[in-house]
């Protein structure tokens, strides 16, 4: 099992079309915990057309969900399913 599988669980059992995660939440989803970059680096959170070696983007991309909107300030990112 991959560090962020249970974050891929975690939205594929989603049953809303949009999920609101704290970071907090994540890091109980994951093994381990986000790293700095995902409180500092907007970029963590991007959206890539190829997922590809950013373990982080597929997590969310296998489950069928994009990042919509982060708060890095108040920790936490929304998911939507993707259309």
């Amino acid at each position: 099992m991959g560090k962020y599988d249970g974050l891929t669980g975690k939205l594929r059992n989603a049953t809303t079309e949009c999920v609101k995660l704290t970071f907090d939440d994540i890091n109980d989803s994951i093994k381990g915990s986000l790293p700095a970059s995902a409180y500092d680096h907007r970029p963590f959170w991007e959206n890539l057309n190829d997922p590809t070696g950013r373990v982080h983007n597929e997590a969310w991309d296998n489950a069928g969900f994009e990042v919509v909107e982060v708060n890095q300030a108040e920790k936490w990112v929304r998911f939507c399913r993707k259309k």
